[in-house]
């Protein structure tokens, strides 16, 4: 069993401390000078594979840097300084384990937080690959998002546009990864994602 870093949005933390986040969607990214690509079947991903700037596959190999089934996951999320040497979890106000507050800064962002600060863990129940857009309801739902409160439908990109009134999680994650993932990568683009299955531990 390995352990690995893995940094939420405060929005996220609490989703997961509440019990509605269950998995999450990531990049999947590869080496430098390679592009990725997959092997598929049944319509499905079966592979994740490094190709070449023609498109052919490379004796790369592209490992899910989330580990595998069994592995723990340390979730790093934002801090703030709360006065003397006190802090707390920006996601829901919470006392951290710290008792000195040695940086320069207000608030530690997620990507910052230090391993010691770390008070939720995570094991990976499953990753498998698969498009952005094969999401479904079910799955969009476990990644913790509310609802999207649906406008008109010329304000969505064309993907999103088909069954979006049943499907409005779906929606929800859409805009959350363009959000985050919008000027590289946007959901529009359809990339390929390492979707991780979690369980909360108990601490």
């Amino acid at each position: 069993m390995a352990e690995r870093l893995i940094t939420f949005s405060d929005a996220m933390v609490r989703a997961i401390l509440d019990g509605r986040k269950t998995q999450t969607c990531r990049l999947i990214r590869a080496p430098r000078g390679y592009r990725v690509g997959c092997v598929t079947g049944g319509g499905k991903v079966v592979d994740v594979v490094a190709v070449d700037e023609d498109g052919d596959p490379a004796d790369v190999e592209i490992r899910c840097p989330y580990g595998v089934p069994g592995d723990r996951l340390l979730v790093r999320e934002g801090v703030a300084h709360a006065g003397g040497d006190l802090s707390v979890y920006t996601a829901d106000g919470a006392p951290t384990k710290a008792d000195r507050w040695p940086w320069k800064v207000k608030r530690l962002a997620p990507r910052f937080c230090p391993r010691h600060l770390v008070r939720l863990k995570l094991e990976v129940a499953s990753i498998r690959a698969e498009w952005l857009q094969a999401i479904t309801e079910e799955d969009a739902k476990a990644e913790g998002v509310e609802p999207a409160l649906l406008r008109t439908i010329d304000s969505y990109p064309e993907w999103m546009r088909e069954g979006m009134i049943e499907r409005p999680h779906r929606v929800a994650f859409a805009e959350l990864w363009d959000t985050i993932n919008g000027k590289r990568c946007p959901s529009a683009s359809n990339p390929l994602v390492w979707v991780v299955e979690f369980r909360r531990l108990q601490a």
